[in-house]
C-alpha cells in the first residue's frame, strides 16, 4: 500500500512540477486583479480527526487577441495550505482593482496563472511520495527478514526445550 500510495503521490507531484515548469515560458499580458479570498475546507480522516486546509481564491481578467478572459489560478498545482496566513501570504502582492501581470499559455489562452515556475511547495507531493515508497520498500524487505528471524528464534527455543526435556528425562531415569 505504501509503495502504491507513494507512486500515486509522486505521479501527481511530478505532473504538477512539469506543468509549473511549463508556465515559465508562458506569455505575460496585462490584466486586472478583481478579487481574492481564502476558502476554508475541513475534512475528517479515517481516524475521526478533522483537518483544515486554506486555499487562496483569486479572480482576474485579461485580454488576448481582443478576447477577454477570466482566470482563477494563482499557481499551478497548489491545493491548499495548512495555515491561513500561508494562503494570505501567497496572494499578498496582489491588490484588488489594480493592474497585474497574467501569464498565459500561448497554445491555450484560457489557461493562465499569476505566478509562474517551480516553487518549493511543488516538492511536497513528490517528497511525500518518495517517503511513502521508502517506507513501503523498507517494510517489504524488513518484514520478511523479521519473520524469518522470529521463526529461527522459535526453532532454537523449541530445540533447546526438547534438549532440556531429554536431559531432564535422562536425569530422572538415572535416579
Amino acid at each position: 500500500m505504501f509503495i502504491l500510495g507513494g507512486l500515486i503521490f509522486m505521479g501527481v507531484g511530478v505532473s504538477h512540477l512539469l506543468k509549473a515548469r511549463e508556465t515559465s515560458s508562458w506569455v505575460p499580458v496585462q490584466g486586472m486583479f478583481l478579487e481574492k479570498s481564502v476558502k476554508t475546507s475541513t475534512s475528517r480522516g479515517s481516524d475521526g480527526k478533522t483537518s483544515t486546509s486554506y486555499k487562496p481564491q483569486v479572480r482576474y481578467s485579461y485580454t488576448v487577441d481582443g478576447q477577454e478572459y477570466q482566470g482563477t489560478t494563482l499557481l499551478v498545482g497548489i491545493g491548499g495550505y495548512s495555515r491561513p496566513r500561508y494562503a494570505h501570504a501567497a496572494m499578498e502582492e496582489f491588490k484588488v482593482k489594480q493592474a497585474c501581470e497574467v501569464y498565459v499559455d500561448p497554445d491555450d489562452p484560457t489557461q493562465a496563472v499569476l505566478k509562474t515556475g517551480i516553487r518549493p511547495v511543488h516538492f511536497v507531493f513528490p517528497g511525500l511520495g518518495f517517503g511513502l515508497m521508502v517506507v513501503g520498500i523498507g517494510a517489504a524487505i524488513l518484514i520478511p527478514y523479521a519473520q524469518r528471524h522470529e521463526q529461527a528464534k522459535k526453532e532454537r527455543i523449541a530445540a533447546y526445550q526438547a534438549e532440556w526435556a531429554a536431559r531432564h528425562a535422562a536425569t530422572k531415569e538415572s535416579e
